[in-house]
C-alpha cells in the first residue's frame, strides 16, 4: 500500500465521470497512484453516501480487508452533508488511507476535529493527484493534543457509555446499533471512553461510525438518530437505546432490542465498569492495567452470559487491591522525597514496617490469607526506588523460579503471579519445562497480552516462540505423555496452536521469523508421530493462510518430498529460548532427519519412491481404458 510512515488523502464527491469511471459518488482527488483507487472504492462504495434529512458530518472507521493489504490497512472517513451540481442532497468525504498502526482506533477519534497541518483543503474544487501523502507522526500528534479533551468530557456520557458495555457484555460478537440522543458529538465520546477502558480486550474489529442513518452496514459500532423500519432484521445486529431522551433529541423508532433491561446483574457489572473507568481515566497506567485484567480472564471471549458478569466483577475486584496498593507505594514514595520530622524510633519502626511490607508485596491479594507469605529465598527484598513494571505497583523480579513454584502451588496466587511475570520470564518458564496444564496456563497469559506489546516487542517473542518450536514436547522430567492421543498431549497441541495464532503468524514476515520458520517447519514435519506434525496437520487443515511466507512453504515443501534419513537418538534437543534446558519433540519411533551428507537412501526414500511407481501405473491404466472406451464407442 505505502510506506508504513505515510497515510494516503482521497476526496470522494459527486461527479459525473469520476476516477474509477462512471457517475455517482466516487473518487475525483487522491495521492500516490490511481490504480489503487478501483478496489478500495469497490469496498467502501455503499458507506460514501448518508441519506436522509437526519444527515450530519460524521466519522467512519473502515478496517479493510486483508486481501487488498496484507498487513492490514484502515479508511478513515469524515463524511460531510452536501449537494450534487444539480442541487440535490449529497456526500462529500475526505478519507485517509493507512495501515492499522497508523490509523488506529484512539488516532481516529482523537482526529474527530478534522485539525492538522494540511486539512484544510477544498473538497469542491481539488481534483485528480493533487494531494500529498501525510506523515502518520503528524495524525497522531493532531489525536494527542485533542486526547485531554476527550477524556474530560467523557464523563457527560455516562449513561451512553455504560448502555454500551452492557450491551457488548450481552453479546460480544454482534454489531451494535445505538440510538443517539445526544444531538452532538456524544458518539465520539462514548467510544473514546469505550476504547481507552476495554481495548484489545474486545476481540475482532474496532470500526465505527459515529453518525449514519442506517444501520445495516458493517460497522461494529454505529450511532443512528432513529432506528430504520425493516421488513427483516439483521440476525448479527443488535440496537441499545440507552436511556431517556438528552437535549431535546429525536426519540427511536423501529424493533430491535430497544432499551436494556434495568436492574440485572448486567447492567450492574457495566455500571462498576463504566465507574472504574470514570473515577481512573486519567491514569493511564491504572486502565493499561484494567485492559491486561480484562483480556487475560477472556472476559469477551466467555460463551456463558453469568461467566462474563463474574469475570468482570473478578477482575475489578483484583483492580481495587492493586490500584490501592500502587496508591499506597506512590503515597510512600512521595514521603520519602520530603521526609516528615521523627524521632529515632520512628524511623526504626517505620524501617521494620518497610520491610514486612515488601517482603509480602503479593501476599495481601492472596484469597487464601491463612497460608504462610511465599518468600523468596535467593534475592533481598527491593529497597525504596526499585525498578516497576509499567503500571503494576508490583516489583519486578519475579524470576522463573518463583513463578514455576508458584504454578505447582496452583493456589489463587499463581494468577497473580502470571500476572506480574514479564514477557521473558513467561517465555522462560516455558522454556525449561512444565506440564502441559500449567504450560497452557502462561500461554494464555502471554495470547492475552498480544494486544498490548508494542511492535518490536511482538516480534521478540515471536522469535522467542518459533526458537523453542513452540515449546512441544514434555514436561520437564513428568511423566510421559503421549504426544498426540492422551489427554495431556492433546493440551500440548493446543498449547502450541494458540501461540503461532496469536504470537507466531502476524509477525511471520518480519524481523528473524522467516528465518526460524525456515528451521522449525521442517523439524515439525520430521515429528511423525508426535504433536509437531499433529500441529502441521491442524493449520494446514484450518482453511486460512497460514503466515509461512515462501522461505517457510518451500522447507517444508522440501522436507516433505526429499527426506533422506539417518537414525538419531529419540527426544533431539532443539534450540530453546536462552539458557533454559531446551525441549525435546518426543515421538513414540525415532525420527527420521533429513542428512545433507548422506547417500540419498533410507527407508522413507524407498517408500517415495514406491508411491511414485505405484501412481504412475494407476495414471497408465487409466489412459489405456480411456483409449479402449474411445475404440469401442
Amino acid at each position: 500500500m505505502n510506506a508504513a510512515g505515510t497515510v494516503h488523502q482521497i476526496v470522494f464527491r459527486w461527479d459525473a465521470h469520476h476516477a474509477v469511471g462512471g457517475a455517482g459518488v466516487g473518487p475525483v482527488a487522491w495521492s500516490g497512484s490511481r490504480e489503487g483507487l478501483e478496489p478500495v472504492y469497490r469496498k467502501v462504495a455503499p458507506l460514501l453516501r448518508v441519506p436522509g434529512d437526519e444527515a450530519r458530518e460524521s466519522l467512519a472507521r473502515v478496517e479493510l480487508p486483508r486481501d487488498l493489504a496484507p498487513g492490514g490497512a484502515v479508511l478513515l472517513i469524515r463524511r460531510i452533508p452536501d449537494q450534487d451540481r444539480g442541487g440535490r442532497p449529497s456526500t462529500c468525504s475526505h478519507a485517509l488511507l493507512g495501515s492499522s498502526s497508523a490509523l488506529t482506533p484512539a488516532t481516529c477519534l482523537g482526529l474527530h476535529g478534522w485539525h492538522w497541518e494540511g486539512s484544510n483543503i477544498s473538497l469542491r474544487e481539488v481534483e485528480g493527484p493533487a494531494l500529498e501523502r501525510l506523515p502518520a507522526e503528524v495524525l497522531r500528534t493532531a489525536a494527542e493534543r485533542a486526547a485531554p479533551a476527550l477524556t474530560r468530557r467523557t464523563g457527560e456520557y455516562a449513561e451512553e457509555l455504560t448502555a454500551v458495555l452492557a450491551g457488548r457484555l450481552r453479546h460480544p460478537r454482534q454489531r451494535l446499533s445505538v440510538l443517539d440522543r445526544t444531538g452532538g458529538d456524544g458518539p465520539v465520546h462514548v467510544l473514546w471512553g469505550l476504547r481507552r477502558l476495554l481495548g484489545p480486550a474486545v476481540p475482532g474489529s474496532w470500526s465505527f461510525a459515529t453518525h449514519d442513518t442506517r444501520d445495516g452496514g458493517p460497522f461494529r459500532y454505529v450511532f443512528v438518530p432513529s432506528w430504520p423500519v425493516s421488513a427483516t432484521r439483521d440476525q448479527q445486529l443488535t440496537r441499545l437505546d440507552p436511556g431517556p431522551p438528552r437535549h431535546g433529541g429525536p426519540g427511536g423508532e423501529g424493533t430491535g432490542d430497544g432499551a436494556p433491561g434495568h436492574g440485572d446483574a448486567v447492567d450492574d457489572a457495566a455500571a462498576r465498569l463504566a465507574e472504574h473507568y470514570l473515577e481512573r481515566r486519567d491514569d493511564p497506567e491504572a486502565l493499561r492495567e484494567t485492559r491486561r485484567a480484562l483480556a487475560e480472564r477472556h472476559v469477551f471471549e466467555e460463551e456463558r452470559l453469568d461467566e462474563r458478569v463474574l469475570l468482570v466483577h473478578e477482575a475489578l475486584k483484583w483492580l481495587s487491591h492493586a490500584g490501592g496498593h500502587r496508591r499506597t507505594r506512590t503515597d510512600r514514595a512521595a514521603e520519602e522525597r520530603e521526609p516528615p520530622r521523627e524521632t529515632p524510633q520512628d524511623r526504626d519502626a517505620g524501617a521494620r514496617h518497610e520491610a514486612r511490607h515488601d517482603d509480602r508485596v503479593f501476599d495481601h491479594l492472596r484469597q487464601d490469607q491463612g497460608r504462610p507469605p511465599y518468600r523468596r529465598t535467593d534475592e533481598p527484598a527491593p529497597a525504596a526506588g526499585h525498578a516497576v513494571r509499567s503500571g503494576s505497583g508490583f516489583p519486578r523480579p519475579v524470576t522463573t523460579r518463583v513463578l514455576r513454584e508458584a504454578l505447582h502451588q496452583d493456589g489463587d496466587g499463581a494468577a497473580r503471579y502470571l500476572h506480574d511475570s514479564t514477557d521473558s520470564v513467561l517465555l522462560g518458564v516455558l522454556d525449561e519445562g512444565l506440564p502441559a496444564a500449567h504450560a497452557d496456563r502462561v500461554a494464555q497469559v502471554l495470547a492475552g497480552r498480544a494486544g498490548h506489546r508494542t511492535a518490536s516487542e511482538a516480534r521478540a517473542v515471536c522469535e522467542g516462540v518459533l526458537g523453542a518450536h513452540l515449546f512441544l514436547g514434555r514436561g520437564g522430567g513428568h511423566l510421559d505423555e503421549d504426544p498426540v492421543t492422551g489427554p495431556d498431549g492433546r493440551m500440548r497441541v493446543r498449547t502450541a496452536l494458540l501461540l503461532y495464532e496469536h504470537l507466531v503468524r502476524p509477525y511471520g514476515e518480519e524481523g528473524n521469523a522467516p528465518a526460524l520458520l525456515r528451521r522449525v517447519l521442517p523439524d515439525l514435519w520430521a515429528d511423525h508421530d508426535g504433536p509437531g506434525r499433529a500441529v502441521l496437520r491442524h493449520l494446514l487443515g484450518a482453511g486460512r493462510p497460514t503466515g509461512f511466507g515462501e522461505a517457510g512453504w518451500q522447507a517444508l515443501f522440501d522436507a516433505a518430498t526429499r527426506q533422506p534419513v539417518r537414525e538419531e537418538p529419540q527426544g533431539r534437543r532443539i534450540i530453546g529460548l536462552g539458557a533454559g534446558s531446551g525441549y525435546r519433540l518426543t515421538g513414540r519411533r525415532a525420527r527420521a532427519v533429513r542428512d545433507p551428507g548422506g547417500d540419498g537412501g533410507g527407508t522413507d526414500d524407498s517408500a517415495g519412491r514406491l508411491w511414485v511407481s505405484t501412481l504412475l501405473g494407476v495414471i497408465a491404466v487409466a489412459v489405456v481404458l480411456i483409449a479402449v472406451l474411445a475404440v469401442t464407442s
